[in-house]
């Protein structure tokens, strides 16, 4: 019962219905230009530019999000130069890209640089607070990479919360900023996440906004995102995909503008099941011994601590002395797989994804709960 991953189980056959009347009887022959399909794809981050009042934006489509990761960091780093990120790993594209450490990945593209990661504690709802961005930044930090809302931990900012760290990137000029947004349309209780060129358009001239079609579409498999940024910046990105990947399939293309350009009321509908589904699993969390589970405001996962279960012993005799020991012994005895907090450094919690059927959602929280009973 694989209830850790990022897979979304909503599917949508409003969307496929429009992707196939859009390529024809025979989608595998259809030929869309990458420039063609940037304007479309890109037109929520051209519109969001342009009424900030930038000039010299573009937009770029991607193999995927990581690819545009990949691409920054070829682009600017060099030796010594840091990259911030905020702490827990808790963007993924800040610590892990497809499960690689953002050092691994740093090697793998022969790019120098060191990733910094400030922790976001969770006494603070796992957010960054201005003071520990400030702290954190050097003459060598080149970027600074905020998900929002973001993963593992489902935290996001609303514009006030992000004032206070704009401000911040506003005293730092040699600072370029990494947003990801993939998770943007996917937040609760009518929370509006913020992106950092909405707060402070001043900031326009040197932040990259990333956003894709794999969550909210729940398109994951077709492997497509889009940045906007400065036009400098996108000729420069622009001209490296040229030389490696060239562009995105056609065929995602295709799809990513039946996604962005067709109805989206389903948006509206899959948000109303995650919120159901969130609050299941928070309540039934929070019925276990040793765990606490704060409520996230986006994304679609939950990252309980289990520091009051750290020490003991299961009942089928494994030993709990890390957050590792007890997804193992979860899985062993209660035929759960979840995701350990180290993996994204932040140990003694646990990532829980909720997108999938209720059914599933309980019967995993109640194996939990029998699990957590059991540990003395």
């Amino acid at each position: 019962m694989p209830i850790g991953g990022a897979e979304d189980k909503i599917r949508e056959p409003r969307v496929l219905k429009r992707f196939v009347g859009l390529c024809g009887q025979n989608p595998r022959i259809v030929v869309i230009p990458t420039a063609s399909s940037r304007k479309d794809i890109g037109s929520e981050y051209t519109k969001l530019f342009s009424e900030l009042g930038a000039a010299n934006v573009d937009v770029l489509n991607l193999i995927e999000r990581e690819q545009c990761f990949d691409e920054r960091v070829i682009d600017l780093l060099n030796a010594a130069d840091g990259v911030f990120m905020t702490g827990g790993k808790q963007m993924r594209l800040s610590t892990t890209l497809g499960g690689t450490p953002v050092a691994k990945v740093l090697r793998r593209l022969n790019a120098d640089g060191k990733p910094v990661l400030v922790p976001c504690g969770q006494n603070n709802g796992f957010k960054l607070r201005a003071e520990d961005l400030e702290a954190a930044i050097t003459p060598r930090t080149k970027w600074f990479m905020l998900n929002n809302p973001c993963n593992p931990t489902g935290a996001a900012y609303s514009a006030d919360e992000l004032r206070a760290i704009c401000d911040v990137l506003l005293r730092h000029p040699d600072v370029w900023i990494f947003t990801d947004d993939i998770y943007e349309k996917l937040a609760y209780d009518g929370f509006k996440p913020a992106t950092i060129v909405q707060v402070e358009p001043k900031l326009r001239d040197r932040t990259l906004t990333m956003n894709g079609c794999s969550k909210a579409y729940a398109m994951t498999g077709w492997r497509i995102g889009f940045a906007g940024g400065p036009l400098p910046l996108i000729k420069a990105l622009d001209k490296l995909q040229s030389q490696s990947t060239s562009n995105t399939s056609s065929i995602s293309q295709a799809a990513a503008v039946a996604a962005l350009t067709g109805p989206q009321e389903f948006i509206d509908e899959m948000v109303v099941a995650f919120q159901r589904r969130r609050n299941v699993v928070v309540d039934m969390l929070n019925q276990c011994p040793g765990i606490i589970c704060a409520k996230p405001e986006g994304a679609f996962y939950v990252f309980p601590s289990i520091h009051g279960c750290i020490g003991k012993t299961s009942k089928a005799g494994a030993k709990i002395d890390s957050d590792a020991d007890f997804v193992t012994a979860l899985l062993d005895e209660e035929g759960v797989a979840a995701v350990h907090g180290s993996a994204f450094l932040y140990p003694g919690h646990f990532r829980i994804s909720y997108a999938l059927d209720d059914a599933t959602l309980e019967d995993a929280c109640k194996r939990i709960r029998r699990f957590c009973q059991g540990l003395s």
